[in-house]
């Protein structure tokens, strides 16, 4: 079996020491997952110059826009949808290139779930030759996208940097068994992505959002148990829990409410990431 090569020598003079400092230009990657109807794609349409960039089952902002939950002319979106991954990570290249999208705007991808799929469409017929059973097999064609899928973040980071994007992803809602080491099995809520896939996916994310609703209850004096108030509250979770994965590098609450239209919730979201600046957890 062949060896890796030893490294070679390198000299002193090739690296120096220095100093990490803030780059306030640099901007986050952003994923929000969330059930159907929950205001992602309404939420990602208050981002700064936002073009969509939207897989194949997802045609929610079109219908947003004809509904007037976002204004005509508001966003952009890359006409046609991909409906291959050659073709999407074509049209990434475009974004690199400087080709597609506004320098210092957002790229806004709906949904990253569309997107697996197209990767996982492409690796069953090249290398399981349609074989539904070997691809999904011990996860064999999950673990087999997984170097592909890395590439394409990294070449989400390219976009960023060079063009200085903002990165918003948008995905579904599933839900994962898991098992404690101790106690019983119980439910988690994750983004719909194979655990292949979600595993350096969710280490690549500067800030994993999951938008959830919770029933308002109120309690009677002298009563044992509370009432429903027949409302919900809208909340944002951003640190991870026992019921759900989320993160942020920001300090960011935990949790906190959103408002009641779009617009309101990306105000609080990026007073509460400007607020945040500087404080630890």
């Amino acid at each position: 079996m062949a060896t890796l090569k030893e490294p070679p020598e390198v000299s002193a003079d090739d690296f120096v020491i220095k100093a990490v400092k803030s780059d306030k230009s640099r901007k986050n990657r952003l994923l929000v997952y969330a059930g159907d109807g929950e205001g992602k794609s309404t939420f990602a349409s208050c981002a700064k110059d936002p073009t969509f960039l939207i897989t194949p089952t997802e045609d929610g902002v079109q219908t947003l826009v004809q509904s007037g939950q976002i204004a005509e002319g508001k966003v952009d979106a890359v006409d046609p949808v991909p409906q291959t991954w050659d073709s999407f990570i074509g049209v990434l290249n475009l974004f690199r290139a400087g080709k597609l999208g506004k320098d210092g705007g957002t790229l806004v991808i709906d949904t990253l779930n569309g997107v697996q799929s197209l990767l996982f469409d492409k690796v069953l017929v090249e290398l399981f030759a349609g074989d539904d059973l070997a691809f999904a097999n011990w996860s064999t064609g999950a673990r087999a996208s997984r170097g592909t899928w890395e590439s394409m973040l990294r070449l989400l980071d390219r976009i960023r940097l060079e063009r200085n994007m903002g990165l918003i992803l948008l995905c579904h809602k599933s839900e994962q068994k898991y098992d404690p080491p101790e106690g019983k099995d119980y439910l988690r809520h994750v983004p719909a992505l194979h655990k292949e896939i979600w595993g350096p996916t969710g280490k690549w994310t500067d800030i994993t959002l999951f938008f959830d609703r919770v029933t308002v209850i109120t309690s009677e004096k002298g009563k044992a148990r509370g009432k429903a108030l027949g409302g919900v509250e809208r909340i944002c979770h951003a640190s991870r829990s026992a019921t759900h994965d989320a993160k942020n590098r920001h300090g960011l609450p935990d949790s906190f409410k959103l408002g009641k239209s779009a617009a309101e919730s990306w105000k609080i979201f990026t007073t509460l990431l400007k607020e945040s600046k500087g404080k630890t957890k």
